[in-house]
């Protein structure tokens, strides 16, 4: 089987949680980042939600991290995940943008 590279991106609007990523089948992501494109501080979170569970303040990778203008954030250590969990991302202001990549079990 052949492992296949991830890439999801986003930009949800001010304080909206966004599903960025949902893995079909057993996944590792290598990064998560986040990158504040406004011209003032911005807050982000990460959370992994695993299946249909709600979300839960234990799942959170990142919350609330400050981020500067024009600065990015990233979580590198390698996230796994099974079919059907999810990456959720949200900005307070809305100018932060979200990116993964990883590779996940075809």
């Amino acid at each position: 089987m052949a492992d296949t590279l991830i890439l999801e991106q986003g930009k949800p609007s001010a304080g909206t949680r966004e599903l960025l990523f949902t893995a079909d089948g057993p996944t590792v992501l290598s990064s998560l980042r986040a990158c504040n494109v406004g011209r003032v501080t911005d807050y982000a979170r990460i959370a992994r939600v695993f299946g249909s569970e709600a979300e839960k303040d234990e799942q959170y990778l990142a919350f609330d991290v400050p981020i500067p203008p024009g600065q990015p954030y990233a979580i590198t250590e390698g996230v796994t995940l099974d079919g059907g969990d999810s990456i959720y991302v949200q900005s307070r202001r809305g100018s932060t943008s979200f990116n993964v990549s990883g590779a996940q079990r075809a």
